[in-house]
């Protein structure tokens, strides 16, 4: 799987790019990781490489490196673009056990307590395919309803419509939820403090350490408010962080 995915990479480049990824492979097999990385970003930057083994190679590159936060970024990015990649999967799970904690991800689930779109089954985009479908039945009835006005087609001509309505509601509320979802993010710095409010002048509540995954609910300007595995909450540094979703687009 690992070789279909980097040949679909190459596929997809034009011929700089197909060197340029060689070089990097090549700069990173020769130990000089500060090079590769340089060439994979410039291939993420320049041709706009969003794929699995690039964000694989740069996690491993990070890691020979020294670079333990970074590269559970890019493990995570790749897991983020391919779920299945398991080199990405079972690298990290290496790299998670030289964190200083070795803590799980956080659930996102505990952010969404309460939510009604959490316990809704249906996807934004399924929930304007149902939207449509109801209005076409509708708009079909309309037509029956010409050659046969009968209690039950009249009812149901009012019920679609009414449906069709609740289900874009649902799909409004979905594309919403989602584009405000809780962002994973990793920690990148050796120590990062982290505050009861947007304010150093405080003492830090906790500490996150290299390599700690949190999940980001909310950014104001230069600060990002953190969830933690274990319930704790509060405000860092948005250089602190790295946001796997921000490193995939």
């Amino acid at each position: 799987m690992t070789l279909l995915l980097i040949a679909m990479t190459l596929v997809a480049l034009p011929e700089e790019g197909r060197i340029l990824f060689e070089e990097a492979n090549a700069a990173y097999h020769a130990g000089a990781y500060d090079e590769a990385i340089e060439q994979y970003v410039r291939l993420q930057r320049d041709y706009d490489v969003k794929s699995a083994p690039l964000f694989f190679n740069l996690g491993n590159a990070w890691y020979r490196n020294g670079s333990l936060g970074k590269a559970i970024l890019h493990y995570e990015a790749a897991l983020a673009v391919e779920p299945r990649f398991e080199p990405a999967r079972k690298n990290l799970d290496t790299v998670l056990q030289d964190t200083r904690r070795r803590l799980p991800a956080p659930d996102p689930a505990m952010l969404e307590q309460g939510s009604l779109v959490r316990y809704y089954p249906f996807s934004p985009w399924h929930s304007l395919v149902l939207t449509h479908a109801c209005l076409l039945l509708a708009l079909a009835l309309l037509v029956v309803r010409y050659w046969r006005d009968t209690p039950r087609i009249k009812w149901m001509g009012h019920f679609l419509p009414a449906l069709a309505l609740l289900f874009f509601a649902f799909a409004v509320m979905g594309n919403q939820a989602t584009r405000t979802a809780p962002k994973l993010a990793v920690a990148l710095p050796d120590e990062a403090p982290v505050y009861f409010s947007m304010s150093e002048l405080d003492s830090p509540r906790f500490l996150l350490y290299e390599g700690d995954r949190v999940l980001i609910d909310r950014f104001e300007g230069d600060w990002a408010r953190v969830h933690a595995y274990g319930g704790e909450r509060g405000w860092t540094r948005r250089g602190n962080t790295g946001v796997v979703e921000y490193t995939t687009i």
